[in-house]
């Protein structure tokens, strides 16, 4: 019974200290353990093409009144980055999304490199990429200190 009770405690405190990188999970945690916490809809996992060591799971879900495609990708069954992916190419949704994200966030502190309206924030945990790109609104988050191995879009 003790050690239940120091293992709610600890996971309390890690909570408290550490808090979310982003949703409800933490970098690191499992593809399990990352479904047991979304809320979202399902819609489907897999390996990603071209790599032996990255798998995804794939969400749908509704903010800002915009639909996105919610992508979780492990690395060596890591959480490793979170992709929100919108076919909503409109000047006003992305607008929209920008100032939450500023709300959020605060100013940003650059852009996505070779990437027009984009923009770039870092938190103490995680990196942050906001950009129109492709015919689509991308939002990508991930580890900070993997910063220099992304490619982003």
């Amino acid at each position: 019974m003790r050690k239940i009770i120091l293992c709610v405690i600890f996971l309390a405190l890690s909570n408290f200290l550490f808090g979310q990188d982003v949703r409800n999970v933490y970098w690191g945690m499992s593809p399990k353990e990352v479904r047991e916490v979304e809320t979202a809809y399902y819609i489907r996992s897999g390996p990603i093409k071209d790599s032996l060591s990255k798998v995804y799971e794939e969400f749908a879900i509704s903010f800002a009144g915009v639909d996105w495609e919610l992508t979780y990708i492990f690395k060596y069954s890591q959480l490793d980055r979170v992709d929100y992916i919108s076919e909503a190419e409109d000047e006003k949704v992305y607008k929209r999304i920008e100032e939450m994200l500023i709300e959020k966030y605060g100013e940003t502190i650059g852009n996505v490199k070779n990437i027009n309206n984009s923009h770039w924030w870092n938190t103490e945990r995680s990196s942050i990429a906001f950009a129109m790109f492709d015919g689509k609104i991308i939002i990508t988050f991930f580890r900070k200190d993997e910063l220099e191995d992304k490619e982003l879009f």
